[in-house]
């Protein structure tokens, strides 16, 4: 149970968050925009996506991801290890194959190897958002690289931070917000606190505050509380969170405005690993820290051709360290300590512009154009410690080395409408990366040496048409396509231990997907409808392939050998990321809803929704 408090307030959409800032905070306001209330689903994509606002997910008690999509059949949370999320899955792929943005800036690229997860020292998941910094999120189901770049294949996941509106009421000068929550599923408790204040000809200035603390997940079985892998209880776990959101606007005169963004987010987790093994016992302490910073200048002019231009300076910086203590489960003493940090540095330059409906003979069309610059910069650092009995030994590595990618993309876009009946949009991107391989003095005794320098590009576009029928109903096709240039941890990742060994893969080919939909809707008083079929082909899909290698023992023919009977050819186990030619996903979906009040007369806001997904694929290797 959730218990909120909030101040009289107004939200506005997250289609003019960024504009509301920038009007006026006086009683009689000199120059206002309107507001335009956008909420619930896309009209052109159907089921496929879905819009929440902020108070949409505190009415549908919000905790986490995972209440994020409870409602929405087809997408789910990809679990990652100890309990932490790695995104979402939609469309048969999850991970890094579904975009994630916050205020346009992409999140972070997990690192984390099949092979190499197994053994619980790192922490390689996506960094998490605090779902209590959202304004408003966006769920779209299929290819969507024009939208995200470089990932959406499988879908994206769009949030958008909240403004100065979700602090004070349009025409206030001051505002407070506070919420207090708890989870007894974990034992979760959530307290938030906000101030904020408008000044001015529409600058503003606002600050929150959340704190989470929880423990593990809470047990209703009948496993026992024992060591080892037979262990039928959850690992006790303690866990906290504390984020903090901050936005000043400087308005230069009305309608052209400075915005500073300040996000952090600290995540820690402190768990006790009693279900590994009977013969140790682990205490593994997971941090995550994230800082995101945003310099923007808006321009929003009252007439001309121009609506809106947008430019600005996004900085980002992910962390993930994990510190491993193992000790003996009979002495319960020390015996290794593992280690393992990773970081991720972002910078993106980013300018966009829209323009006013433009009317003529070819009908009514909106334009908007974007382009942008990156830099993204990762690395890890390992220290192994053995506390012996002649002292203690380290050994300092990379598994990987320091790889920075640049990116640049081209973007537009246009909606348009033709008469009473026909509309629909289009869209074309181009996005170029470059990933370079840093010199580095820590290396892995068993590392590969590939090619430092890697190049990928891409042209996606988008096009759907919609047509609208008698009593109601509209028809409307839909063609995407998307890609994913491979990872840095495809590229250069290298492990090996006990004949076991995770290679990089440096001609990889970036993974594309072609998405294909038809959408009947139908709009009535009371009801609504909406059913869409779909097809998405994936090709040079990256997966990682198991295979087996015979090499000549080393110490074949040698007395030492012909002694023990050596074999004269050992097998060693390879795990790489290889290119599958194929693989292919189709389904439907189906959204209804009913207004009880309109239709039947009942209490208002009765009413009942049906959300059905039906997905079946496979790839061309028959999986």
């Amino acid at each position: 149970m959730r218990k909120r408090y909030s101040p009289a307030r107004r939200l506005l959409p997250a289609l003019i968050a960024s504009a509301a800032a920038c009007g006026p905070a006086t009683a009689n306001p000199i120059w206002q925009l309107p507001a335009i209330p956008v909420q619930g689903n896309s009209p052109d994509d159907g089921p496929s996506s879905v819009q929440y606002d902020a108070e949409e997910l505190s009415r549908n008690n919000v905790f986490d991801s995972r209440d994020l999509v409870r409602y929405e059949p087809g997408i789910s949370v990809n679990e990652g290890n100890r309990g932490n999320s790695n995104g979402y899955a939609m469309r048969g792929v999850d991970g890094a194959r579904v975009a994630v943005t916050v205020d346009g800036m992409p999140q972070a690229d997990p690192l984390i190897p099949g092979v190499y997860a197994s053994y619980g020292f790192l922490n390689g998941n996506r960094n998490g958002v605090e779902l209590e910094h959202v304004k408003s999120v966006t769920l779209h189901k299929g290819a969507d690289s024009v939208r995200s770049g470089s990932g959406g294949i499988g879908g994206s996941v769009q949030f958008v931070t909240k403004d100065i509106d979700d602090f004070v009421a349009p025409g206030h000068t001051f505002g407070a917000y506070g919420k207090a929550g708890y989870a007894s599923r974990n034992r979760e408790k959530l307290a938030v606190t906000g101030l904020g204040a408008r000044f001015g000809t529409g600058s503003s200035v606002f600050l929150q505050y959340t704190r989470r603390d929880g423990r593990e997940t809470r047990h209703y079985g009948a496993g026992q509380d024992i060591l080892g892998d037979q262990r039928g209880v959850p690992d006790p776990v303690r866990q906290r969170s504390e984020a903090l959101l901050g936005k000043l606007d400087v308005c230069i005169r009305v309608g052209h405005c400075v915005q500073l963004t300040y996000e952090q987010l600290r995540k820690e987790r402190l768990t006790r690993a009693l279900s590994r093994a009977s013969w140790d016992i682990r205490n593994i302490h997971d941090r995550s820290p994230y800082d995101r910073q945003a310099l923007v200048y808006r321009a929003m002019p009252r007439d001309g051709l121009l609506q809106r231009f947008e430019t600005g300076l996004y900085l980002q910086q992910q962390a993930q360290r994990t510190l491993t203590d193992r000790y003996h489960a009979s002495t319960q003493s020390l015996d290794r300590r593992y280690d393992r940090s990773s970081r991720q540095h972002d910078i993106q330059w980013r300018s966009m512009l829209e323009s006013r409906p433009l009317t003529g003979a070819l009908g009514i069309h909106a334009l908007s154009f974007e382009a942008s610059l990156g830099q993204r910069r990762s690395s890890d650092h390992n220290v192994d410690a053995f506390f012996e009995r002649r002292g203690t030994r380290t050994q300092a590595y990379r598994l990987m080395s320091p790889v920075s990618v640049s990116s640049f993309s081209l973007k537009a876009s246009d909606r348009f409408t033709f008469g009473e009946r026909l509309d629909g949009s289009v869209g074309l991107r181009l996005d170029r990366y470059t990933h370079s391989r840093q010199a580095t003095t820590l290396k892995d005794p068993g590392h590969v040496d590939v090619d430092g320098r890697k190049r990928f590009s891409a042209l996606s576009s988008f096009a759907r048409l919609g047509y609208r029928l008698p009593a109601g109903l509209k028809l409307s096709y839909g063609v995407s396509q998307g890609f994913r240039a491979p990872s840095a941890e495809n590229l250069y990742f290298y492990f090996e231990t006990f004949g076991n060994f995770y290679e990089p893969n440096p001609d990889l080919k970036p993974e594309r997907a072609l998405n294909q939909d038809l959408t009947l809707s139908g709009q009535w008083p009371g009801a609504s409808m909406a059913l869409t079929v779909f097809r998405t082909r994936y090709r040079d899909f990256i997966e990682e392939r198991y295979a087996k290698r015979l090499i000549k023992n080393p110490q074949w023919g040698s007395a030492r050998c012909a002694k023990r009977r050596c074999r004269e050819f050992l097998s060693e186990s390879v795990y790489s990321p290889q290119n599958v030619d194929q693989a292919w996903v189709q389904g439907l979906e189906l959204r209804a809803t009913l207004d009880a009040h309109k239709l039947l007369g009942l209490a208002a806001g009765l009413g009942a929704e049906l959300r059905v997904a039906r997905v079946r694929g496979g790839t061309s290797t028959g999986d």
